[in-house]
């Protein structure tokens, strides 16, 4: 005859015990792999944020200094041997940029510049450093030009090429008029209107 095993019988008892102690030991230890998991994470993270802030605190201040730009007017060079070679032909220069002539040629005096120097069309040349007060400073081979109030009169004024500074004015290579073929001028104080060597100033 087979054993029947009640609710009260010693063996579902001792069967009972160990399934609750069983159970109440994974549990525990559960419960405290849970908060070690947690403590650590938290400990991790309060690091973390201590020591990121820590480090911004650390970080220089980088200053960046402010852009300047020179006021400084650049001076235009011209080609010496493309000047001489001008000179020793004795024919006007004429340039496809220069104002018109009467005659309907482009051989006026901004053509000769035009035509031997880095610059922009007479329209774009602004007033750079005056010849006769910084004539020292100003390299040979530079493009110069007559100024009123700050502007080149274009068709109008006189431009030219500096060849050399004297004690009362300068020497200037230049086309004085339309259709004319360019020459060496001597600019000197006394000298009449735009032969007044104070108008001149570096072409920029």
């Amino acid at each position: 005859m087979s054993e029947t095993y009640g609710s009260g019988s010693p063996l579902t008892t001792t069967l009972a015990q160990t399934v609750a102690t069983q159970a109440v030991h994974t549990t525990k230890t559960l419960l405290t792999t849970v908060a070690t998991h947690a403590a650590q994470t938290t400990k991790t993270l309060l690091t973390t944020v201590a020591t990121h802030e820590v480090q911004t605190t650390k970080a220089p201040l980088t200053t960046v200094p402010p852009t300047t730009t020179s006021s400084d007017p650049v001076n235009q060079d011209c080609n010496k041997f493309s000047v001489v070679n001008d000179l020793s032909h004795g024919q006007p220069v004429a340039n496809g940029n220069a104002p018109t002539c009467s005659s309907g040629s482009f051989a006026s005096t901004e053509a000769f510049v035009l035509n031997n120097c880095k610059v922009s069309a007479p329209d774009g040349w602004r007033q750079g450093k005056q010849v006769m007060s910084d004539c020292n400073s100003i390299p040979t081979y530079t493009a110069v030009g007559t100024y009123l109030n700050g502007v080149y009169p274009v068709g109008a004024g006189l431009s030219g090429v500096l060849l050399e500074c004297l004690p009362s004015g300068f020497k200037i290579a230049l086309q004085v008029d339309c259709d004319q073929a360019p020459e060496v001028r001597t600019v000197e104080q006394g000298g009449l209107g735009f032969l007044d060597p104070n108008f001149y100033y570096t072409i920029a």
